[in-house]
């Protein structure tokens, strides 16, 4: 769901507009639980002024969140599946305002860690591995073709969480944090490399010999002869 569509009136009017983080943190204890994390890179905030009108300031943070929604929801567009989420401004312990995203929480387990059971049928693991890298090859892909900034952390597998099912695993992306860069050359290369890497680090996981991430492999490379035309 987007953000534009998820009923967050719980979160909302029970929220001054200078929330403080401990008050964010303990709304998931009275509803679906949330994540509390604070988007405070100097990436993100690189475009956000020293002024010392905080409503200035909350203004310039409520459009950033805005903007990260929008990048967020064209991953998904592509086939990645993203946590419910909401863009909130808060102050940190220093009284400082801040950008925070509430992220409802995925209960499974970290990508980077998983082993599906032997004793399974390794088709719906075949399935979604390759739904990962191929969606996130067809984002790249688009992004490069219309020049647009993307998002450049989301290739290492620590950065999902795929829950427990058996027969219909999910993998989710979890760190809703908005890290860009443009489309060039460089940053081209390096996507193809994290994203073949991803994919040999999923192919180990099968305990059979097999050619199950061939769909992802040619992905990639459909994806680096594109960018690199």
């Amino acid at each position: 769901m987007s953000q534009e569509n998820i009923d967050y009136s719980a979160f909302t009017n029970r929220l001054e507009p200078y929330a403080a983080k401990p008050k964010l943190s303990t709304l998931s204890s009275n509803l679906v639980p949330y994540v509390v994390r604070s988007l405070v890179s100097k990436e993100n905030l690189v475009n956000i002024t020293n002024s010392p009108d905080k409503q200035i300031v909350y203004e310039q943070l409520v459009e950033l969140g805005r903007q990260n929604s929008q990048h967020l929801e064209a991953l998904k567009k592509h086939g990645i599946n993203i946590p419910s989420y909401y863009f909130n401004t808060g102050t940190d312990d220093f009284g400082r305002t801040q950008l925070y995203c509430l992220t409802e929480k995925i209960r499974g387990y970290n990508l980077l860690q998983f082993r599906h059971l032997k004793s399974v049928s390794s088709t719906p693991f075949e399935n979604v591995y390759n739904q990962l890298v191929t969606s996130l090859c067809g984002y790249y892909e688009n992004r490069f073709k219309e020049q647009q900034p993307a998002m450049a952390d989301i290739t290492r597998l620590d950065q999902y969480v795929i829950t427990t099912d058996q027969n219909d695993p999910k993998i989710y992306l979890i760190d809703t944090e908005v890290l860009l860069e443009k489309p060039s050359a460089q940053f081209g290369r390096r996507l193809t490399s994290e994203l073949s890497s991803m994919s040999s680090l999923l192919e180990a996981r099968f305990s059979q010999p097999g050619n199950y991430m061939l769909p992802s492999m040619l992905a990639i490379k459909k994806l680096e002869q594109k960018i690199s035309a």
